[in-house]
């Protein structure tokens, strides 16, 4: 066993000694430049897979996964042939912490607030198809309405502001 053991341990270091001496000449600019573009490539795919796990796997929320959402195109779902990406997702996420902290309000437990979120996601998606498809259209006017609407239920101007502040 120690013979055939040894045999290999000098077959695999003749091997890189051999290639060490093969790559001497062409170690020139462009076989560096395309080395390095390789390793890039390599460290992308690998950080992706990496994020990928965390994302569906994991369902992490940290700081580093929510930033790998802008640098890879993840999706979170697809609606009708659309994306809805995983941005999207850590975005609204992220506002529904904000706004429960800044009110006061319960935070629901993480997987109820993963499949609400989705759900608002889905939902919004659908409904905006649905209306391109029937040709409707939101004017600044109705926006303004439903404002007004706002202001009317919550107890005034300033409350509405320090609300979205």
């Amino acid at each position: 066993m120690k013979f055939v053991w040894n045999k290999w341990k000098i077959k695999i270091k003749d091997f890189f000694i051999n290639l060490i001496f093969r790559l001497k000449p062409r170690l020139a600019f462009r076989w560096l430049l395309t080395f390095i573009l390789w390793l890039i490539l390599f460290a992308y795919l690998g950080f992706g897979v990496y994020f990928a796990v965390q994302i569906y796997g994991r369902h992490s929320d940290s700081a580093k996964v929510v930033f790998s959402t802008k640098v890879y195109p993840f999706p979170a779902a697809f609606v009708g042939g659309n994306i809805i990406w995983a941005k999207d997702y850590y975005r609204q996420l992220d506002y529904i912490k904000q706004f429960s902290e800044s009110t006061k309000q319960a935070v629901p437990e993480a997987s109820v607030l993963r499949q609400q979120i989705m759900d608002q996601l889905v939902e919004n998606r659908l409904l905006s198809w649905e209306a391109s498809k029937g040709g409707i259209r939101v004017s600044s006017k109705d926006v303004e309405a439903a404002y007004q609407k706002i202001v009317a239920e919550s107890g005034g101007q300033s409350n509405v502001q320090k609300v979205l502040r």
